[in-house]
């Protein structure tokens, strides 16, 4: 069933340009029409090849070819109305001889929303169809027929009394032919399209030649605002399509598709990425065959985030090892863009069908993607997913009116948490060449407003790990959103172990806990930029405030045998920074420690190096001098065996005993200590 056309590869519809019927084969013989109509539809012509066949099936009456190739070009040119006629006459006249047409047929009954009926020819061809052949369309099969029965469930909904509406874009953005990939990134909505029309010629324009550009449009209080313009640069070229566009996470690189048409059906398609910086498409460079794999078809690329900040790079492939025709695979982009081995999703996402169009959302965890292969409305439907690289949870349709009986896809975050773009076929677009020929750009907006809870469990720490309970605690709820009008949402005595808070979407709140003789604790809880409900689960331990009690500081790193502060100990520090801002009255001191490697002179040097960096760090933040105390103690204070039994180096022991801390020295007029 997989068909490597340039129409997966991009999803797009480049041929459907109106075209007459070839004078010069008006008197050629019927057999060697056919061929020509066959070489045709192998160019992806299928509007053309369409017409011919149209005229072969009339000159000679239930030629069953004729009348197959007839279904097959009205289907792959979207013109359900047309195939749907042309599969069931072929099926009136020739009910065997070509056992896939029936599964055809029904979907394009189920294009046509006559789902009932289709999901009769459905399981007609299920009894019928038998073989090795026929072995995916028969898992197809099975899926469709349930697929049927959610139709007519979701289908039924009154659109009305849904929180979500979708809008056309307009002709300001749409054209008359393909418009897709949407992608939102600084005030502007990137997306591809063909450039057939007048006011979409540009430099990159040839003349009879009709290539995929990518554009850019500006979004100005919530809609387009001025005419699409053609992105200058590397990503658009004159002898080759461009489309599929992505931002990664940092807004520095953009990622998209490539595919050169080398004539004869012989279409490459590999992902390019390009350097974004000061709104300059730096050079195109082609990534490596992990991803664009020789022979096959590597396109449609969206970008996540590993923990280590590495690119994540879902994209779609026809290579082998795959469920399907065309399956969602990932690939880590390591620094300097070379890609790792690309990783299958596996069955949860990919099925028998074609998966499509990815987008990541990295806010939620989500991924977005079309399909044919899961139950859905129509032909291709978006769904979502959350997980990540291998490890996903269910797959979820979105419904409708996401999904509509044509294809819907390339599903995308925009300006806003609750703002999407797409791209479909629907009934309403500016094409042409039949109802759903051809795909525009439609906003969505989700008007559903997610709830937010804080949960939290409150309890006493003791200095050897074991948790109490502990009561009397003062809670403070404050809005923050905006610093300048700080707001107390609410105030109690917490008698129990339990919190319980309803919160609103798009704030800001900090959660402070308090109690004499306690470090006072802080969380933050920020829902702007959620799209979706949550409950923020908190353990918060208080702790006893107690004069000479150390705490280690995690994560302070420097060079080996320096005392100057690597990138990654900032962040610890910026922790206790925050502290002794919150806490202006107590004194603490910073101390350094040793493993036993080296003199002791040396190493109380070094430790006393090491604990002024850190005071200094402090000091330059604004800390007042008055506030901090550095104090190297080398290698006197081991907390852990430096050496084994037998002599050898404990290098466990010794890295712990590497370390830096901090204790409460004093207090510098009795004001309340809060940690955090």
């Amino acid at each position: 069933m997989k068909q490597i056309t340039l129409t997966l590869c991009f999803i797009v519809f480049s041929t459907l340009i109106q075209a007459s019927l070839p004078a010069e084969i008006e008197n050629l013989n019927f057999n060697q029409k056919m061929r020509y109509a066959s070489s045709v539809y192998e160019l992806g012509n299928y509007i053309e090849a369409a017409q011919i066949y149209e005229v072969l099936v009339e000159e000679r009456e239930n030629h069953a070819e004729a009348m197959f190739m007839l279904a097959q070009s009205y289907r792959m040119a979207r013109d359900y109305e047309k195939a749907e006629n042309a599969y069931k006459n072929l099926l009136d006249e020739h009910s065997n001889r070509y056992p896939e047409a029936r599964f055809y047929y029904a979907r394009m009954l189920k294009n046509n929303t006559s789902y009932a009926e289709a999901k009769r020819q459905f399981n007609e061809f299920k009894s019928a169809a038998s073989g090795r052949k026929y072995k995916d369309y028969l898992t197809l099969a099975k899926m469709e027929i349930e697929a049927c029965d959610f139709a007519m469930i979701e289908t039924a909904k009154n659109i009305s009394d849904l929180d979500i509406s979708i809008s056309h874009l307009g002709e300001s953005v749409n054209s008359q032919q393909t418009d897709y990939a949407p992608a939102y990134h600084g005030g502007k909505l990137y997306f591809a399209s063909f450039h057939t029309d007048s006011l979409r010629r540009g430099p990159y324009h040839v003349r009879g030649q009709y290539f995929s550009h990518i554009y850019s449009v500006k979004v100005e209080d919530g809609s387009t605002s001025g005419r699409p313009e053609v992105v200058r640069g590397p990503v658009n070229g004159s002898d080759f399509h461009s489309g599929n566009g992505v931002f990664s996470e940092d807004g520095r690189r953009f990622y998209f598709t490539k595919c050169t048409d080398f004539g004869n059906a012989n279409i490459e398609c590999a992902i390019y990425v390009s350097s974004f910086q000061n709104n300059q498409f730096g050079e195109a460079k082609k990534l490596n065959q992990q991803v664009n794999k020789p022979g096959f078809s590597n396109t449609q690329p969206a970008v996540g985030l590993s923990n280590d900040g590495k690119d994540i790079l879902y994209f779609s492939s026809d290579r082998d090892g795959g469920s399907g025709g065309f399956d969602i695979w990932y690939s880590v982009i390591q620094p300097g863009g070379n890609a790792s081995a690309a990783v299958n999703l596996g069955e949860t996402v990919n099925t028998v069908g074609n998966e499509k169009t990815p987008f990541y959302d990295q806010r939620t965890a989500t991924l977005y993607f079309s399909s044919d292969g899961h139950p859905g409305l129509g032909g291709a439907d978006i769904f979502k997913v959350k997980g990540s690289k291998s490890n996903w949870e269910t797959v979820i349709n979105m419904g409708v009116p996401v999904n509509s009986p044509a294809d819907d896809m390339y599903f995308a975050i925009g300006e806003e948490p609750n703002i999407y773009y797409l791209s479909s076929n629907r009934e309403g677009n500016l094409g042409t060449f039949g109802k759903t020929c051809c795909d525009d750009l439609y906003r969505v907006v989700d008007v559903l407003i997610p709830d937010f809870y804080i949960k939290a469990t409150v309890s006493e720490e003791k200095p050897d790990g074991d948790r109490v309970d502990i009561s009397n605690v003062q809670i403070q709820l404050i809005d923050v959103t905006n610093e300048a009008d700080r707001k107390v949402i609410d105030e109690q005595i917490l008698s129990g172990s339990d919190l319980f808070y309803k919160i609103e979407h798009d704030r800001h709140y900090q959660l402070t806990l308090r109690k004499d003789d306690y470090f006072t604790e802080s969380q933050f809880i920020d829902t702007r930029h959620l799209a979706e409900s949550d409950t923020f689960n908190l353990d918060i331990a208080m702790r006893k405030i107690e004069v000479g009690q150390t705490y280690t500081l995690s994560n302070i790193y420097y060079d080996f045998g320096k005392a100057v502060l690597r990138p990654e100990s900032k962040e610890t520090l910026e922790q206790l920074y925050q502290l002794l801002v919150d806490n202006p009255s107590i004194i603490i001191e910073i101390s350094s420690h040793t493993d036993h490697v080296g003199t002791d002179e040396a190493n109380l040097k070094l430790s006393q190096e090491r604990a002024q960096s850190c005071v200094d760090f402090l000091l330059e933040k604004g800390i007042p001098q008055s506030q901090l105390k550095a104090r190297g103690y080398g290698k006197s204070r081991p907390v852990a065996p430096n050496l084994n039994p037998d002599g050898t180096r404990n290098e466990e022991g010794m890295q712990r005993n590497r370390r830096t801390e901090f204790e409460v020295i004093g207090d510098l007029d009795g004001a309340e200590v809060i940690y955090e």
